[in-house]
């Protein structure tokens, strides 16, 4: 029988375009490699879209008082260790966690190993019930409520550090980050790769976590930084495009 390219002649012989995801033709073989892409891994397109513009960016949205709202958590909540598997000087407070609460377990560790240890199946997209320490950062954390998971507060003491590594390889989520108080380079320092990037405290700012990055601080005071984890939706990148097209207007 004839080899056609597209769709097979008959449903014993399996798709010829390799598109399909069960094998079977479901006509995806007229479909330019974007349309492809929208339909298999919708995700993939969207994380592209944002990254088009540069791996990192402020938009227009602007969070005021974050000084002020960092001390008032330190003085209402207890920050606990980030992956205490770790012996380095870090700490955090989840926005957004498992259950609504802020003891940071699991949300605060590796997922991956608590999953091992306790037999657990969780998912980055399980840690989206706001905490009560949500609503000291409501106005921004707001605009992407539907979309959000695993949001926290991260704190750096002296000497705190993340090393080089890569974040949300499965391009299912994006990362925005809020630098709150104690930020500014050199003393503290957030890279991509080879280069120092440069926060304005308070602006929001899309950071492609996609690449290798890492963050330290050299200073003598805890550094505080507002890290929102999105899921990769249509709708939730055209929320971020249009922060990002008021702010280039």
């Amino acid at each position: 029988m004839k080899d056609i390219k597209g769709i097979p002649p008959h449903d014993a012989y399996p798709c010829s375009c390799g598109r399909s995801p069960t094998g079977r033709c479901c006509g995806w073989h007229s479909l330019t490699e974007e349309e492809y892409l929208d339909k298999a891994h919708p995700h993939t397109l969207n994380y592209h879209h944002l990254t088009a513009l540069g791996d990192y960016y402020p938009t227009s949205y602007k969070l005021l008082e974050t000084e002020e709202s960092v001390d008032t958590t330190e003085e209402k909540f207890e920050y606990v260790r980030y992956n205490p598997r770790t012996n380095i000087d870090r700490w955090g407070l989840s926005l957004t966690s498992l259950d609504g609460g802020v003891t940071g377990i699991p949300d605060l560790d590796s997922i991956k190993q608590y999953n091992t240890e306790h037999d657990t199946t969780y998912i980055e997209d399980d840690f989206n019930v706001p905490t009560p320490a949500y609503h000291y950062f409501k106005p921004v954390l707001n605009l992407f409520k539907p979309w959000l998971f695993r949001t926290h507060i991260l704190k750096l003491n002296p000497g705190g550090y993340f090393p080089p590594h890569r974040d949300a390889i499965t391009l299912k989520s994006f990362r925005l980050i809020i630098a709150l108080k104690n930020t500014k380079s050199p003393a503290v320092q957030f890279l991509i790769e080879d280069r120092v990037l440069h926060f304005e405290e308070g602006r929001l700012y899309f950071v492609d976590t996609v690449k290798e990055h890492q963050l330290f601080n050299s200073s003598n005071d805890p550094s505080y930084w507002l890290v929102m984890n999105v899921k990769v939706t249509k709708e939730a990148v055209a929320t971020l495009l249009n922060l990002i097209q008021k702010e280039y207007k």
